[in-house]
């Protein structure tokens, strides 16, 4: 199976220590990451699919469970179908599948099999298996439904790994009060209108975080030169345009930025780029000048 895959595709493989060193006796595209502080299997795949530098991402036990030639199947299927993510079931099948686990992997198999199932109205085998393909753009374009919490923690990590740039947000989960009954019930990520002021606030909240040192492409509804000159002094380094593009014409870019230039002017700026992060940068000056005063007095 190894042999069919390196044949077939080119990749490289990430994993945990052993199993690295392991397979890089012989392999030399197997490259070990190891951690001394951050624990957890979930930050380890986190930080494997942030290291990596291919186009498609996969997650995968290196003890043997998850058979290395189904990636092939997996890979064909995301690209015939136009799939975000894909995810694979162990070697074992049925009544087997639970055999050779722990009583408390067992029982939460159990469970996640059951939920799963029901929400998604589709029989799965193991949505708990670790074995997922997943395209890298889809990884790094963070929603806006995050918490503070969840944002500080992302950001940590992609500080920690030079992440290059990160897109926020992706749609939204969420159903703002003023949406329709009849779209309110729907189900699925929103986009357009309703994403404006949550990924705005996702957007400052992440530049604040990082202090402006990781690159973020704004997007979610952007409608308007306002709206796109709101998330760049929030701190968006770029901004990406959808579901107005296609509301409103392929002519939506230029007025944006017809209008760009006159924000710009109004507010004593001479490129987009000095407008990055600025509402900060008030925010600052602002408390700095309240200290001030309370000092006089």
């Amino acid at each position: 199976p190894a042999e069919s895959i390196r044949q077939s595709r080119a990749y490289e493989w990430l994993s945990t220590a052993r199993k690295a060193f392991e397979y890089g006796i012989t392999e030399p595209r197997v490259r070990p990451i190891i951690r001394f502080v951050d624990r957890g299997l979930a930050k380890s795949s986190i930080q494997g699919m942030l290291t990596a530098k291919g186009d498609l991402l996969c997650v995968m036990d290196a003890d043997g469970q998850h058979d290395p030639a189904v990636l092939i199947e997996m890979v064909e299927r995301m690209e015939r179908d136009g799939l975000d993510i894909v995810s694979a079931a162990r070697r074992l099948e049925d009544e087997q599948a639970l055999e050779g686990l722990s009583p408390l992997r067992r029982k939460l198999s159990q469970i996640g099999n059951a939920l799963s199932s029901f929400v998604i109205g589709r029989k799965l085998s193991d949505p708990l298996t670790g074995f997922f393909l997943i395209r890298r753009d889809r990884f790094l374009k963070l929603a806006p439904d995050l918490s503070d919490e969840q944002i500080d923690e992302i950001a940590s990590v992609l500080l920690a790994l030079k992440i290059d740039g990160v897109i926020l947000g992706n749609t939204t989960l969420s159903r703002p009060e003023e949406l329709p009954a009849e779209f309110r019930e729907q189900k699925g990520g929103l986009s357009g209108a309703p994403l404006t002021d949550l990924s705005t606030a996702v957007i400052r909240r992440f530049y604040a975080v990082t202090k402006g040192q990781i690159p973020i492409i704004g997007v979610g509804g952007i409608g308007n030169a306002q709206q796109a000159y709101d998330k760049i002094r929030a701190g968006a380094s770029l901004v990406q345009l959808y579901s107005n593009l296609i509301f409103q014409g392929p002519s939506l870019p230029s007025k944006i930025n017809a209008g760009l230039i006159e924000l710009l002017k109004r507010d004593g700026f001479k490129t987009v780029s000095e407008a990055v992060g600025a509402d900060h940068r008030d925010s600052l000056r602002s408390e700095t000048d309240n200290i001030n005063n309370v000092q006089r007095a």
